[in-house]
């Protein structure tokens, strides 16, 4: 399914795409604003991803199934734009999720997870990687025992000039966050959050609230 700026509210439904990505939501080049899907009680897969968003498009999911199906998936897709996931599961067969930069992206990138899981089966939980278009800057929160696991052993990594601001808060999570030497990481953890695993190349560490790293 894909929107062009445009809205859909999806309820109770399936979608899979067996050859391309399950739900795809758009803008046009340099927009600030795009499409906006809303998916609740639902499943959403595709052999190249579960679903993707770009230049000012928006996608939130509720209590649903968000996959990657074929060999080197994604499970979501972000380029300029925004997920919001509650009470759901995002799986790829590489990296959970994935961001990375247009040439005219207008936003930054943002993710928001609530009591979801994040799962990238051979990657990174969440992966920030900039290319011929540069880097991009993304904000991340994990709250609310939301879970991130990476099967190369990564909640979050940032390579090729990217920036990532992450904070966890009421979250227990276990595995590394790294940059390369041409990206920055920040990771804030909060309110009873914990974090057992490397980092490195972190560039700030804040650790409050009856929160810990080990």
């Amino acid at each position: 399914m894909r929107l062009d700026n445009s809205t859909a509210s999806i309820n109770n439904s399936t979608l899979i795409n067996s050859a391309g990505v399950g739900l795809q939501s758009f803008g046009s080049l340099g927009a600030t604003t795009g499409s906006n899907a809303t998916v609740s009680n639902s499943t959403v897969g595709g052999a190249i991803g579960g679903a993707e968003a770009t230049n000012g498009s928006e996608l939130h999911f509720t209590n649903t199934r968000v996959m990657g199906l074929g060999t080197g998936s994604f499970g979501v897709s972000l380029q300029g734009a925004t997920a919001t996931a509650t009470q759901s599961t995002i799986i790829g067969q590489n990296n959970g999720v994935s961001f990375v930069r247009g040439r005219l992206d207008a936003r930054d990138g943002k993710l928001v997870l609530d009591q979801t899981s994040v799962e990238g089966q051979t990657g990174s939980a969440i992966s920030v990687r900039g290319g011929a278009n540069g880097g991009p800057t993304v904000n991340i929160d994990v709250l609310n025992h939301s879970t991130l696991t990476g099967g190369n052993g990564n909640l979050l990594s940032v390579t090729g000039g990217g920036s990532a601001s992450m904070n966890v808060d009421d979250s227990r999570l276990t595995g590394n966050v790294i940059a390369d030497g041409t990206s920055t990481a920040h990771l804030s953890l909060q309110n009873n959050a914990m974090l057992t695993g490397q980092l490195q190349n972190v560039s700030s560490l804040n650790v409050g609230n009856a929160s810990s790293w080990r």
